[in-house]
């Protein structure tokens, strides 16, 4: 396919994504901060559910690895995470030392409303661009999609268990 002779250059193009993703980035990151703060969750132990979710049955050493932190920070994120009934911890069928962790149903709904809250979000700022420009932008980025690359399988991401 040859380029349009008046298309604009790849560095003018990611500059206009990244202010349309940084727009909607920065809309979701103070929703996201006030529903943490208001369930008393913090950053560490958000990040540690978003991972269970992906990796249901991680061990505890495991997880510290996948998340950036010592396991002592993770043994301490996931105390209070137990305590407050979001994650189960149970032996390993295996080795007794082991840990695994997974959601408890009440983490799989907290993390449900995380995504329905963005969806939720998302569509409220698309309605308020014009239908003309949204059918445009739907046709732009449907085409576009082709040549990016595909996002991971994340078993079970944004899907209700």
């Amino acid at each position: 396919m040859s380029p349009t002779v008046n298309a604009p250059s790849a560095e003018a193009t990611a500059a206009v994504m990244a202010e349309f993703a940084e727009r909607i980035v920065h809309t979701e990151r103070q929703k996201a901060v006030d529903h943490m703060a208001a369930a008393d969750i913090t950053v560490s132990q958000i990040r540690i559910l978003f991972t269970l979710l992906r990796e249901e049955g991680m061990a505890t050493h495991d997880l510290a690895a996948e998340v950036g932190l010592s396991l002592a920070a993770v043994v301490r994120a996931v105390d209070r995470l137990v305590a407050a009934g979001l994650v189960e911890r149970r032996e390993d069928a295996s080795d007794r030392r082991v840990k695994r962790l997974s959601l408890t149903p009440g983490g799989i709904d907290m993390m449900n409303d995380q995504f329905r809250m963005k969806t939720e979000s998302v569509v409220a700022m698309a309605g308020a661009v014009p239908p003309s420009v949204r059918e445009r932008l739907v046709s732009a980025m449907t085409a576009a999609l082709e040549y990016l690359p595909s996002l991971p399988d994340c078993h079970g991401c944004r899907v209700t268990k």
